[in-house]
């Protein structure tokens, strides 16, 4: 996701406003997540890398955010 989807999602559905997260901000970090549509290999390679180290670093604070929503 990139910050003007977030935002788009923010304003479009303001009643859950407070859990629209960015992937890059479980991991403490505020960074796009580009679209490697249009590229080439090593585009998808490295967009594969970022997510996967946005999730194994954001995981306990997805977690976190998860069940503290579902109490």
């Amino acid at each position: 996701m990139e910050s003007w989807q977030k935002e788009l999602l923010k304003d479009r559905y303001a009643e859950i406003a407070d859990r629209v997260f960015m992937l890059s901000e479980m991991t403490g970090e505020i960074q796009d997540i580009a679209d490697p549509v249009a590229g080439g290999l090593p585009d998808y390679v490295a967009t594969v890398n970022e997510l996967e180290r946005y999730l194994s670093g954001g995981i306990d604070r997805m977690s976190q955010i998860a069940f503290k929503n579902h109490q």
